[in-house]
């Protein structure tokens, strides 16, 4: 199985278009996500909370 559907991909595609962060920055923040231990929720929710803790910092 995928670790993400279709859906979830455009989603956290029009996400990092919305916020206009620079690709090297969105790379960052994923790389982030990836070194953590997994969570109980989607790639999708993680990446969403990352990016919305480094938008508020």
């Amino acid at each position: 199985e995928a670790r993400i559907n279709a859906e979830e991909d455009a989603a956290y595609q029009n996400l990092v278009q919305l916020l206009g962060l620079p690709p090297e920055t969105v790379k960052q923040i994923e790389a982030a996500v990836e070194a953590e231990a997994p969570p109980p929720e989607g790639l999708a929710d993680r990446l969403t909370h990352t990016l919305e803790n480094f938008v508020h910092q």
